[in-house]
């Protein structure tokens, strides 16, 4: 009798939370996609013009500040490649969140990409500072970025020395303690807690027109390009760190890092589903002054157009103080020289494949 009765109590606890599983998921599909500024306006904008665009530029701050639509469709088309392009960059997109984002825009089922340009970049395992507790960092946590996250926390580089579990608990202990961040990011979003707040405000009281602040976030002709609104010029602080690394690239270029088989993995799947689309995939390598930058494996850049600026001897004039912001990121005239350097770049390589032909 009791072994019967613990069956039942298993059998039926099982089934209860399976029930509850389902219902989470139900309700989360049924959720509108919350109102994150950017984010939410750059997918609602696509997805209602989703065939306007035959070419995609994804990734971050890098992308989302400094290449100017019009201006490379008005370059593409003088070169007889015309194309109508959409910046779909949103500033401190980091994988894995961009390949959520990009799904998200691939659900529109857009039918006439022909290119999409993808900024590559790690899996950096921590949430940044800024966006801690916020729906941003809680609304791409599904079962795959767990698992990419999980994957990526747990893995170890290769090493002809034998590890002993000291030596491994040291090199996990780091990236480990990020985990139950993002553990608990994913259970809130999978249960949709915190989201009665904003149901509530969807059914209760009359909704703005997210219409009304298109212009804020997508800038002119809504093509998803706006300035940084940081200013045009570096503040004092930023421009020491730009010029002490300005001068060791010069001295030392960046190191090409292949950084780690998840980061890898999860360019691999955004360029797979490009290809499904029978669209083409451009890798893109921005101008930075780091002392390392993230590279596609080389198999993978034999394969693919890749794009690299990330050369301060062969692109010097995107590394001029008076052209940039900080380390990272181009100010409005060093965005236009970018938007025409990846023009003009992608223009010749393009003909050159088609002579290859």
């Amino acid at each position: 009798m009791n072994r019967s009765r613990t069956v039942r109590l298993l059998v039926g606890s099982l089934v209860l939370l399976l029930a509850f599983a389902a219902a989470c998921l139900v309700i989360r599909r049924l959720f509108p996609f919350p109102e994150i500024p950017n984010v939410h306006a750059k997918l609602a904008y696509f997805r209602e013009h989703q065939n306007d665009y035959d070419t995609l530029f994804v990734g971050s701050s890098r992308i989302n500040h400094q290449i100017i639509p019009a201006m490379f469709d008005q370059l593409s088309q003088t070169a007889g490649l015309p194309t109508k392009s959409f910046n779909a960059g949103v500033a401190g997109m980091r994988p894995p969140e961009d390949a959520y984002f990009f799904d998200q825009l691939l659900a529109a089922r857009p039918q006439r990409l022909r290119w999409v340009f993808i900024e590559v970049n790690y899996i950096r395992a921590n949430i940044a500072e800024e966006l801690e507790g916020t729906v941003r960092a809680q609304y791409w946590h599904d079962g795959p970025r767990l698992w990419q996250m999980w994957q990526r926390v747990t893995y170890l580089k290769p090493s002809n020395k034998r590890r002993t579990l000291k030596k491994v608990w040291g090199e996990l202990r780091e990236p480990l303690a990020d985990f139950p961040e993002h553990l608990g990011l994913f259970v809130r979003e999978m249960s949709n807690l915190g989201k009665g707040d904003f149901l509530a405000r969807q059914l209760l009281h009359e909704r703005a027109d997210w219409r009304l602040t298109l212009p804020e976030y997508l800038g002119p002709g809504l093509a998803g390009w706006r300035e940084t609104g940081r200013g045009e010029e570096m503040i004092p602080e930023n421009r020491i760190k730009f010029e002490k690394e300005r001068a060791a690239r010069l001295a030392e270029p960046a190191v090409h890092d292949l950084g780690d088989p998840v980061s890898q993995e999860n360019l691999e799947t955004m360029i797979a589903k490009v290809e499904r689309l029978g669209a083409t995939p451009v890798l893109i390598v921005p101008p930075m002054t780091g002392k390392k930058a993230f590279y596609p494996s080389p198999e993978r850049a034999q394969k693919t157009m890749l794009l690299d600026f990330n050369d301060i001897v062969r692109f010097p004039e995107l590394y001029e103080s008076r052209h940039r912001l900080d380390w990272d990121h181009l100010n409005t005239a060093g965005a236009e020289i970018f938007t025409r350097l990846l023009a003009e770049h992608w223009i010749a390589a393009v003909k050159a494949s088609a002579k290859g032909r």
